[in-house]
């Protein structure tokens, strides 16, 4: 058995070659049983399983006669290594069904399984780029005590299939039987994915990075299980048909310095939306996206280019948002999110709002409340709208002038949306007209937003300078 230098420095404990094992790698003889053989030599340690160039065709797996599912199984700590991702491939017989896998892991509970995974492999045909079967690597995690801590996936290459939801990756995890996802501290990286990433019920600290991720489904799509931290998707390139990116659920989920573009009309399935947090009961919470490239192009159906929706402490800055179609939001915080942190981005003349808000306290982005005015209070003039504005500071400023309302004093004027009240009652001297000392003015502001004319008239009342911290900034924006 041979290895070359390059791969000399990834052996940790036993290797072996499938060429050792029979396997021929000529793309005509099924080297299933010969694969077999080399993972089986290594269990139940473990150990690297090397591939030297060469197309090693295999078909669907069985064992005693029972079709397994998958083309290569492994089930102990093993690392499939290949020479190179352009030509060494394991590529499924065209006969191979469409429910069948190329590489599954399903992990033996009784032995640890740290820093499985495979390299440096094409999988599929690599002189068209095409796979037969369903996912390209299934990790399955779904019985109790099945773990995949510190798996990879590196330098690889997964064809595109034609099944329909087939992905280049799919993680499954049942939560009540691994409360930590299963599969964490992973790394998929450096890799070409036709058919996307999906991540149901994982753990913490997922890195996918530098990779470049097409064909159909969403790119990335992500339910954590609850409490997972830190899934940081990082320097890619995303071009997926059903939109690129989507969390269900995930604390600090990291989206940064990523080329996400969209062409395609076949993004509802994910509301269509390029960047969507979809979580439920605000289980996204202080979560980063930043320095990204999103554009919608061509025949994309997307109409917001990030949608979040119950997240809480999202920061979203220093982004380009581009659009070369009509219609597109570039970022629409939406039901339940909180504490939603903007600034800094960028945005081209094609882009119809850059911002749409109906969340509680969104920092850097001024929202318009002349409809709490009451108690005939109106705006001063048509241009002079009342506005409120939080900054990342928690910092919240008034703006505007009002007139003709009810002016005796503890009359209401107006209340303050949730996220930008006070967390006691303050009180400001304003510019006031029409009251029995020119020019003089008082409102106060109470812990509920309710904003009281105390002293003045009502000529005219200035909101001008009025400034205070939010409530809920008083210790730091609270995210959880």
């Amino acid at each position: 058995m041979a290895l070359t230098k390059a791969h000399n420095r990834m052996i940790e404990g036993a290797a072996v070659n499938v060429k050792d094992f029979g396997a021929v790698g000529d793309g005509v003889t099924d080297d299933t049983l010969a694969i077999k053989a080399a993972i089986d030599s290594l269990t139940p340690f473990g150990g690297n399983v090397y591939f030297p160039q060469g197309i090693y065709l295999v078909s669907e797996l069985q064992t005693g006669g029972v079709p397994q599912g998958c083309c290569v199984k492994v089930e102990y700590p093993i690392r499939l290594i290949g020479e190179n991702s352009i030509y060494t491939a394991i590529r499924p017989a065209d006969s191979v069904g469409s429910t069948v896998h190329t590489i599954q892991f399903s992990p033996n509970i009784g032995y640890a399984h740290d820093y499985s995974g495979v390299e440096s492999l094409f999988l599929g045909n690599p002189n068209n780029g095409t796979r037969a079967g369903k996912h390209g690597v299934f990790a399955d995690t779904q019985a109790a005590g099945q773990q995949l801590p510190g798996f990879f996936l590196r330098y690889l290459n997964v064809g595109s299939s034609a099944v329909s939801g087939a992905l280049a990756f799919l993680h499954v995890n049942v939560p009540a039987n691994n409360v930590n996802g299963g599969l964490y501290t992973a790394r998929i990286e450096n890799s070409s994915l036709r058919g996307g990433i999906e991540l149901q019920g994982s753990g913490d600290s997922i890195q996918i990075t530098k990779n470049i991720i097409s064909a159909n489904n969403i790119g990335i799509d992500s339910n954590q299980v609850a409490g997972a931290s830190l899934l940081s998707i990082v320097d890619n390139n995303i071009t997926s048909f059903g939109g690129s990116i989507r969390i269900n659920q995930g604390l600090r989920v990291h989206i940064e310095r990523n080329n996400i573009e969209h062409f395609s009309a076949n993004s509802s399935g994910n509301d269509n939306a390029m960047i969507n947090f979809n979580c439920g009961s605000g289980a996204a919470v202080g979560g980063v996206i930043q320095k990204n490239l999103v554009s919608a192009f061509g025949s994309t159906d997307a109409t917001k280019l990030v949608r979040l929706k119950e997240c809480n402490g999202m920061l979203v800055k220093d982004n380009v948002f581009l659009a070369g179609v009509g219609g597109i939001t570039a970022i629409d915080v939406t039901t339940n999110s909180a504490n939603v942190r903007l600034g800094g981005n960028a945005y081209n003349a094609a882009i119809a709002t850059k911002i749409a808000d109906i969340g509680n306290g969104t920092m850097g982005f001024q929202k318009d409340i002349n409809s709490t005015l009451q108690n005939s209070w109106v705006k001063n003039s048509a241009s002079e709208d009342i506005k409120v504005y939080k900054d990342l500071s928690g910092i919240v400023t008034l703006e505007g002038a009002c007139k003709s309302g009810t002016a005796t004093p503890g009359t209401t004027i107006l209340t303050l949306p949730v996220g930008f009240r006070p967390a006691t009652t303050v009180r400001f001297a304003v510019y006031s007209t029409g009251g029995s000392v020119a020019g003089v003015g008082r409102v106060d502001i109470t812990s509920g937003g309710v904003v009281t004319i105390e002293d003045g008239g009502n000529t005219l009342l200035s909101l001008n300078g009025v400034r205070f911290l939010a409530s809920d900034a008083a210790n730091g924006v609270s995210f959880e």
